[in-house]
């Protein structure tokens, strides 16, 4: 039987994100793996298990920089890369693409596949010394990764596909991840106006200017409403204390 591995920072991002595509590569006849951080407070891991897939936990941070600690990261996912022996590797997101690139070239890996589902934090203009320093590293780094054979490269956006598609001629573009299970429902009757933020309570997706928004609309009889849970991983996060004293 043939496998796939997927490799994720977080568990939970496989459970919201790529759940249907590991599906469809289930259902090419692959064995798929899932390599992540096992959140202990969520229940991702037991829904990646229960789906028939195997879930193989590694101690990685999305927000880290510590060198040692990403050395000991990617040698630890090396490790499992040579144990997996995988026919298809997918690396979702910036650190799964450098680590995992890099340990499949070791590991001889012949078909990878890396999604870049947008360019974060880091990517924005920072006057943070160290940002634009990670920032410029973590170019150099896609650059080299990208360039090695059996490499192909998905984006979700037009700015990542003209940005990235100098890195390497196998890329392309998709819609993008998409929400699966809402349906339509009627507008309630008798309620006043309600707009809602869904997502990451971090100051980059704006929530900052969400809430000066609410200030000046709540006059207006319009209810805002933040639905989402602070990233402690992210820089820009907002603190939970912060949002309950709004």
């Amino acid at each position: 039987m043939r496998k796939a591995l997927f490799f994720v920072t977080e568990d939970f991002g496989f459970v919201s994100h790529r759940i249907p595509m590991a599906k469809a590569v289930a259902s090419c006849g692959f064995d798929v793996v899932v390599v992540a951080h096992e959140n202990p407070k969520k229940s991702a891991a037991k829904t990646i298990k229960s789906l028939g897939f195997k879930f193989v936990p590694l101690s990685i941070r999305r927000g880290s920089t510590r060198v040692l600690g990403e050395f000991k990261a990617m040698v630890k996912f090396w490790l499992i890369l040579r144990k997996e022996r995988p026919n298809l590797l997918f690396n979702v997101a910036f650190k799964p693409i450098i680590y995992g690139s890099l340990c499949a070239r070791l590991c001889k890996t012949k078909n990878i596949i890396n999604l870049i589902t947008g360019t974060g934090s880091l990517f924005i203009d920072s006057p943070c010394i160290k940002s634009k320093f990670i920032c410029s590293l973590v170019k150099f780094c896609l650059r080299i990764v990208l360039g090695f054979k059996n490499q192909h490269l998905i984006v979700q956006n037009s700015d990542d596909f003209k940005a990235f598609g100098a890195y390497t001629g196998q890329i392309r573009k998709i819609r993008g991840s998409g929400v699966d299970g809402l349906s339509p429902i009627p507008e309630p009757m008798g309620l006043k106006f309600t707009a809602t933020f869904v997502g990451r309570m971090i100051k980059d997706k704006g929530v900052l200017e969400f809430i000066e928004a609410a200030k000046v609309l709540k006059s207006k009889g319009i209810r805002m409403l933040l639905v989402g849970s602070p990233d402690p991983e992210n820089p820009s996060s907002l603190s939970e204390s912060l949002l309950v004293d709004l």
